[in-house]
């Protein structure tokens, strides 16, 4: 198992994964799963940093992308900027203004809730660390492969930004139990109401998590 940095190579491998763990398929009419997939990591990987991948017998088994305050983003950089256009490109020209708006505000984001969950809690979105997406291949999940990303992750934010804020979105179908384990708190829940309640007897929902700075900390 080797521990890397990412690069542009790593993509198909990368957007595989995420089609594999998670189902595009309901959310990608016109552009296609495939496309959808595309997009949705360029999203988290355009603010972000730092990010770390995992890879398994040439094949990227797992992948963290970070945002810290005031470093570098992938989007100032030539070669994954380019990418990034020619994906932004393609989502817009096979959809309109309205289901593009539909996807980020009721499917992406659910709504604006996070945002006044942060802004009660006088905590700034922009001046914080966000963890944009963080996945494991469900066959090799139980042998702390995420636990190397995110000490891996972890090791940079503590030398660069210890006295912000830790924050990421994550959901019902992910394991936020993951997380409650490092410390972090549920900042806030949005029940996604239009879904039934599953089998187990619990309502989707999204959450926003959230590890407090060094110095804020009892």
């Amino acid at each position: 198992m080797h521990l890397r940095s990412i690069e542009a190579k790593d993509l198909p491998d990368c957007i595989e994964l995420l089609k594999r763990i998670w189902n595009f398929s309901g959310f990608s009419h016109p552009m296609g799963e495939e496309a959808t997939a595309a997009w949705y990591l360029h999203h988290h990987l355009q603010p972000s940093t730092h990010a770390f991948v995992l890879e398994l017998n040439g094949l990227v088994v797992g992948y963290l992308l970070g945002t810290i305050p005031g470093d570098r983003t992938f989007d100032s950089k030539p070669e994954w900027k380019c990418i990034g256009h020619q994906v932004e490109d393609t989502w817009q020209a096979v959809t309109t203004a309205e289901e593009r708006q539909t996807f980020l505000n009721e499917w992406f984001y659910g709504g604006t809730w996070a945002e006044e969950v942060l802004k009660r809690k006088a905590i700034s979105k922009d001046a914080s660390v966000w963890i944009q997406l963080f996945i494991v291949d469900p066959e090799v999940q139980g042998q702390g492969l995420g636990s190397r990303l995110w000490k891996a992750f972890e090791e940079v934010r503590i030398k660069r930004a210890s006295e912000q804020w830790v924050l990421l979105h994550t959901d019902t179908w992910c394991g936020f139990q993951f997380y409650e384990r490092r410390g972090l708190v549920r900042l806030g829940t949005c029940p996604v109401k239009d879904l039934p309640i599953d089998a187990n007897g619990v309502q989707p929902a999204y959450f926003l998590y959230g590890l407090r700075p060094t110095c804020l900390r009892v």
